[in-house]
């Protein structure tokens, strides 16, 4: 812009009205305060862009990375507790540990108490007893989840009440 340009710029808006020089300094203001909503509109939109981003991330490295390590994690635990002969100490104190960790993580073993879950538990054996139809007696393989979604059903053993009879009801 020329030097000469802005002198007579500032020439004619002293030439103006007092009213008139209000009204175009709150015309600068009122542009000023526009231009800065937008820009901070724009900002706001960028950050929420990579906050989205981000999450966006963090699913990828769970499901690419964590939920195939707590799986593996998970398995060497179940084998841990599984163990027919005498426990040992040292192995279910590293059991424990290894869930505990994994709960830090957002792991959690899914709960087996109470009546059978489909969207949770795999029925893997059914067996009479005195418990109601559909009552868990127990686990053969503990399920987990990852940030509260199922990665690994449990595989539970099931009543089927006190009803059955061998070869059928």
């Amino acid at each position: 812009m020329c030097p000469h340009s802005d002198a007579a710029e500032q020439e004619r808006f002293r030439e103006l009205d007092p009213s008139d020089r209000i009204l175009g300094r709150l015309d600068e203001l009122e542009a000023l305060f526009r231009r800065r909503l937008l820009d901070d509109r724009a900002k706001i939109e960028f950050v929420a862009e990579l906050k989205e981003r981000s999450e966006l991330d963090d699913r990828v490295i769970q499901s690419r990375l964590l939920r195939p390590l707590a799986n593996r994690l998970v398995g060497i635990v179940d084998r841990i507790y599984s163990w027919d002969g005498e426990p040992d100490p040292l192995a279910m104190s590293a059991g424990e540990e290894i869930m505990d960790v994994l709960e830090e993580f957002g792991v959690e073993t899914i709960d087996i108490s109470g009546r059978v879950d489909p969207t949770v538990h795999r029925v893997v054996k059914q067996l009479p007893s005195d418990s109601p139809r559909g009552t868990i007696l127990s686990v053969q393989r503990n399920g987990i989840t990852l940030d509260g979604r199922v990665i690994r059903v449990a595989d539970v053993v099931v009543s089927v009440g006190d009803r059955y009879v061998e070869g059928g009801e």
